[in-house]
């Protein structure tokens, strides 16, 4: 296989491995600002 070739397959990879990072860094954000809030929610009603 040409070294052309192999970047070819290579290179939708990579896009794609970033955007799962992406989602995964934004969807523990998310997860943490739920988290959060809940945490908050459980403070106000505990006391």
């Amino acid at each position: 296989m040409s070294s052309t070739g192999i970047a070819n397959v290579y290179a939708p990879l990579k896009y794609s491995v970033a955007e799962i990072f992406d989602s995964i860094d934004l969807t523990q954000r998310i997860m943490d600002e739920q988290q959060q809030q809940g945490e908050r929610r459980y403070r106000t009603t505990a006391e």
